[in-house]
């Protein structure tokens, strides 16, 4: 066979494959479209877009109130980080490590009432704050994770730092996501939306940032401004859309607006029956009015409904319920709840530590101090016969006793959070102080009950009693690790008092339930002792010219182990430390999580025992070091700056205090 005429053939052929027909052009061009986002084209876009793009997301984020800032600087997010810092006054914190960033910046939140902003870079980085935000959604803290992305086109293509982030938090975050290659003048609009008490994922898709960088210098400010992906900026703290100020309008109550809280507001009754549409405008509006508390239409009725259900138990001449006061956030409800102990309820209570309430010494006086043996006593004495909980999820043992051993007691919920707390089903009212003055429950006995009265007046006795006799005994174990934090607390000054998880803040209750703490917080929303140390040190940060936000006396308590879980939290403390302030970071080494000692006995599987100190880590960060191991060395504790405070527990000490307090009861 003649060769030439075979490669004559071949080249014939390989050309015409090179120009497919019309038909596989166009199934070529279908497959582009599948691929590929409509909106989102395959090549960058002109650094003056992106920039520009950043910058309007910026500007929108420090309107809504987004004045304080945590980094995680990466190559991704770059371009976020130079507009920031270049072109806002904007409070700027940094750590390498985003799971601390973003319990450092829940601790901002909390402290400032503010929304607050983590950045970090593509790929994992944003499973690290997953932890932080859970807690937030828990607590109705307004923490934003702004996600710096790789392009749409790298979404499963398993590119490096390429990883599906799109609504990664779920449930427990809102979401939006933005493309700085839309087209779309309208995809920011959606940051006049979120609730003002809920965490944020705002997911960004941004390009190569490495020459946009370049660019930046060559854009100013006015120019930036005046040309913003073509829209008009009319002042220096307004945007508006161009043919969009009638949604400004309508959205513009929400920034800065009062917690904004779940919708199913009371529990116990059947959510899915369709509820009467009649409904009173106006009344609605009454209700939570000024508490920031937000109802569906209609659900005024149901509120109603169950008041008036309530005050048929509460009418009863025998009615003698016991109010328990777990976590309150908001200063607003402190001092109602303050205002109703003092002039509206002449009953007993218990408040946990964390309620974070001023107790006046006539108010004290009803107020039980060793509520585990009392309540246990009372409710087998058929003393009390209702539990009206206030504030978020109690710590409290009994509170877990109602699940099952006290579950024919009628609990009744005014909660911050909107969580009954208790799986089987309670009535439960979003908090609501004047919804508890309607339950009639305050004011003086009439003379036909006295005999209950006598009877509070009895228990309240005998808990005194047996307080004494506790405190005898931290006074005899000095070195175990209740008495160690007896003495803690009574021979220090607490302005800001923040106790970690999770035997810390049940043991403080225990050995300083005669003390109020107007000052305390803590994490209780979702019980993790993940990131406690620098949520405690975001709480604890000094913010120039905000004397109120700036005690001089802060106390954080934690667990060895909650410890050894966020080493990298003394990160913070150079960003952080004023020389006026004193800091404390008190570290409980018991040797491993004792907390599982009661349940699981001596397994040290669980307990994760440990011989270690925390002395080298103090001098790694170079924060000053103290060592307790007796009460005589809680003296001459005062330094200037952050200071750690090692308990060192004596094991022997703490098994017999335990034996010896477990025989005292009522």
């Amino acid at each position: 066979m003649n060769h030439r005429k075979v490669n004559s053939k071949l080249q014939k052929l390989i050309s015409n494959s090179q120009k497919p027909k019309l038909s596989q052009r166009k199934l070529n061009l279908n497959r582009h479209k599948l691929e590929l986002n409509p909106k989102v084209q395959p090549y960058s876009k002109p650094a003056e877009q992106e920039i520009k793009f950043v910058y309007e997301l910026c500007f929108r984020m420090v309107n809504l109130g987004i004045n304080n800032w945590v980094l995680c600087p990466g190559a991704r997010n770059a371009l976020l980080i130079e507009i920031l810092i270049k072109y806002f006054s904007v409070k700027i914190w940094t750590h390498p490590d985003e799971r601390s960033a973003s319990f450092f910046a829940l601790g901002l939140c909390h402290k400032l009432n503010q929304p607050c902003g983590v950045v970090v870079t593509s790929g994992t980085a944003v499973t690290e704050c997953f932890s932080a935000v859970v807690e937030a959604f828990y607590q109705n803290l307004p923490l934003w994770i702004i996600t710096a992305d790789r392009p749409l086109r790298y979404k499963n293509s398993g590119a490096p730092q390429s990883i599906d982030q799109y609504n990664i938090f779920k449930d427990y975050a809102q979401f939006m996501t933005l493309d700085s290659l839309s087209k779309s003048k309208k995809q920011i609009n959606p940051l006049f939306k979120i609730d003002p008490k809920k965490p944020v994922q705002l997911n960004i898709h941004l390009e190569e940032p490495q020459s946009f960088l370049k660019e930046l210098d060559k854009f100013s400010l006015k120019n930036i401004r005046n040309t913003i992906v073509g829209h008009k900026i009319y002042d220096n703290h307004k945007l508006i859309f161009e043919g969009e100020q009638k949604l400004e309008k309508k959205y513009k109550h929400e920034l800065g607006a009062k917690p904004a809280y779940r919708s199913e507001d009371i529990y116990g009754h059947n959510q899915d029956q369709e509820q009467d549409q009649d409904h009173d405008h106006d009344h609605d509006h009454d209700h939570g009015h000024g508490y920031g508390i937000k109802f569906k239409q209609g659900q005024n009725k149901q509120i109603a409904l169950a008041i008036k259900k309530l005050n048929k138990i509460v009418s009863d001449p025998l009615f003698n319920p016991i109010i328990i006061i777990g976590p309150i956030v908001s200063d607003l409800y402190k001092k109602q709840v303050e205002n109703f102990l003092e002039h509206n309820y002449q009953g007993l209570f218990v408040a946990e530590t964390t309620a974070s309430i001023k107790i006046s010494k006539q108010t004290k006086s009803r107020q039980l101090f060793c509520p585990s043996q009392s309540l246990e006593y009372a409710f087998k004495n058929k003393i009390f016969n209702c539990v009206i909980r206030i504030g978020n999820t109690p710590t409290l043992r009994f509170w877990r006793d109602l699940e099952e051993k006290y579950n024919f007691v009628e609990v009744v919920n005014f909660s911050e959070n909107g969580f009954p707390g208790l799986s089987r089903k309670t009535k439960i009212i979003n908090f609501n102080i004047n919804q508890i003055k309607a339950l009639n429950i305050g004011g003086p006995r009439p003379s036909e009950v006295s005999q209950i009265t006598s009877i509070n007046n009895e228990l309240i006795k005998l808990d005194r009693k047996l307080w004494r006799e506790k405190v005898k005994l931290y006074n005899k174990y000095p070195q175990s690790e209740w008495g160690l934090l007896y003495h803690l607390s009574h021979k220090t000054k607490i302005d800001y008092l923040y106790l970690g998880n999770s035997l810390p803040v049940r043991q403080w209750d225990e050995v300083a339930c005669d003390y109020s703490y107007s000052n305390v917080w803590h994490h209780r929303g979702a019980n993790g002792i993940d990131g406690q140390l620098s949520s405690f040190l975001g709480s604890a940060c000094y913010q120039k010219g905000n004397p109120k936000h700036n005690p001089k006396q802060i106390l954080g308590v934690f667990g060895d182990l909650t410890a050894f879980y966020d080493l990298q939290s003394l990160w913070w403390v150079d960003q952080i430390q004023n020389a006026t302030r004193q800091i404390g970071i008190v570290i409980i080494n018991n040797q491993g999580g004792q907390i599982f000692r009661e349940v699981m006995g001596d397994n040290k599987l669980y307990s994760n025992a440990h011989k270690i100190n925390f002395k080298n880590w103090a001098s790694m960060f170079e924060v000053n070091y103290k060592s307790v191991r007796s009460v005589n060395d809680f003296k001459k504790m005062a330094s200037s700056g952050p200071i750690i405070i090692e308990l060192f527990v004596n094991a022997k000490q703490t098994q017999k205090l335990s034996l010896e307090l477990k025989k005292l009861n009522l």
